[in-house]
């Protein structure tokens, strides 16, 4: 997770919303710390820096996010939310759709969750997920570059890629989950702070539910890396 203020010291960005996959109770304490070192504020007695852990986030809970997000800072430049949950349903997650499509100026979302595969397509392709247990994107450099020069190639390009080539060949599924979750990381940058349009929401749930496809019992990682290469 300090990938992510290791970019925003370098560039000054960063998105507005963030998934983070792991543990809920270490991931959230671990986060809280890297928030107050990345931006250089507390949370402790900080009305703009709101942190909350739900057994299951609901409609009440969502829409109380909605209110908050949307009220004036008490004189911080930025709104944090930190928000964990063991799940969230079906509407809240619709409910906070809008929140992530036209987020409030200087407000950041950083949800934790155990399992990133439980937030709907259209939920997570509006935001960036970082997983605990593996390299990200920002820290992965040699991989981040492999997305990069996958994601500039044409599709035909992109099966002579040697990378590309080796995990069709290898059928390592473990090599195609860190490709795949870091092209899903890129792609989620790229979107940055907008609306996104139904093409690139089709795009992240494609890369999702390929990614998906991996912890089936035994995965084709040919036709899997084939598809992507296709359709991506």
């Amino acid at each position: 997770m300090k990938s992510i203020f290791q970019e925003f010291k370098k560039t000054g960005n960063i998105h507005h919303a963030y998934l983070i996959e792991g543990e809920e109770e270490s991931a959230l304490a671990e986060l809280v710390l890297e928030i107050e070192n990345g931006f250089g504020i507390v949370s402790l007695g900080n009305p703009d820096f709101f942190v909350a852990h739900y057994e299951t986030l609901g409609i009440d809970e969502s829409r109380e996010l909605k209110r908050k997000q949307s009220e004036k800072t008490f004189g911080s430049e930025r709104k944090i939310f930190v928000v964990s949950a063991g799940a969230f349903t079906r509407e809240a997650q619709n409910s906070l759709l809008k929140v992530f499509e036209e987020p409030t100026e200087m407000t950041h979302f950083f949800v934790v969750i155990k399992d990133a595969r439980t937030i709907l397509p259209t939920l997570r392709s509006r935001m960036v997920i970082v997983s605990k247990n593996k390299n990200d994107f920002y820290e992965d450099t040699e991989m981040g570059e492999i997305v990069e020069k996958f994601l500039k190639s044409e599709p035909t390009s992109r099966l002579q890629m040697p990378f590309i080539k080796k995990l069709i060949t290898d059928k390592d599924r473990e090599k195609t989950i860190v490709f795949i979750d870091n092209l899903q990381v890129a792609l989620g940058r790229k979107i940055n702070e907008r609306v996104i349009s139904k093409e690139e929401v089709a795009t992240l749930e494609t890369v999702i539910k390929l990614r998906g496809y991996l912890n089936d019992r035994s995965p084709s990682i040919k036709m899997i890396v084939e598809y992507l290469a296709i359709t991506v």
